[in-house]
């Protein structure tokens, strides 16, 4: 039985980043986003988007998974 893929769920909390780490300073500033996921578990990832979009509550979706970095990269629903 294969994991279940992620979808998406709603902002638990946020973030912006002026000054990301290492592994992540080729995208400059982005928004760090702790999303609860429909399937109930909780994952940190990156809003690249304006963070005056988002609140806590915002509906958000996985956009991509970065397997280099091990990141997900969210979107507003």
């Amino acid at each position: 039985m294969s994991p279940e893929p992620l979808t998406g769920g709603h902002v638990v909390d946020f973030v912006p980043v002026l000054f990301p780490p290492e592994n992540l300073k080729g995208l400059g500033r982005y928004v760090s986003v702790l999303v609860k996921l429909d399937t109930g578990c909780q994952a940190f990832g990156v809003f690249r988007g304006d963070p005056e979009r988002i609140q806590v509550g915002t509906p958000m979706v996985v956009a991509q998974v970065d397997a280099e970095q091990h990141v997900p990269f969210f979107d507003v629903a």
